[in-house]
């Protein structure tokens, strides 16, 4: 298996773990998961999520032994960062944005507008960051801080 097969496999692997406990009983489809090698911003886009590996991202991120952010969402690699800011950005795009924005997400929305470039960092994108806090055992603000 190559290298970035095995990215592949382990970065699907997180992506089902997440996307099994966040959304199997909301009636919405998986987006396709598209891991490449290439020097390229992650992103979600059209309902894909887009994630690019190289260098030493890309041979730590092939290795057996992954971190797991849902026990410790501190230290997570930087692809693991990318894959779940993204998968916010999915859950904004397929839940959130079908109701108001929540009054956290509106709050957080108002404090770290700025912490994140591009399109899309609205206060639905920031109350998908409010709803999975809890997930992974930190506050909504400290949440933000690992995205």
């Amino acid at each position: 298996m190559t290298t970035i097969e095995k990215v592949k496999v382990n970065v699907q692997s997180l992506y089902n773990q997440l996307w099994d406990d966040w959304y199997v009983d909301l009636g919405v489809e998986k987006s396709p998961l598209v891991v490449e090698q290439g020097d390229h911003a992650p992103g979600y886009l059209d309902g894909s999520i887009y994630l690019f590996f190289d260098g030493y991202d890309l041979d730590a991120a092939s290795e057996p032994n992954q971190h797991d952010p849902v026990a410790e969402v501190r230290f997570m690699p930087s692809w693991q960062r990318d894959l779940i800011h993204e998968m916010m950005h999915e859950y904004q795009d397929k839940v959130s944005r079908f109701s108001a924005p929540s009054k956290v997400g509106e709050a957080l929305f108002a404090k770290y507008a700025k912490r994140f470039g591009g399109r899309g960092h609205d206060a639905w994108f920031f109350s998908a960051i409010a709803k999975h806090a809890a997930y992974f055992q930190v506050k909504p603000e400290e949440f933000v801080l690992e995205l």
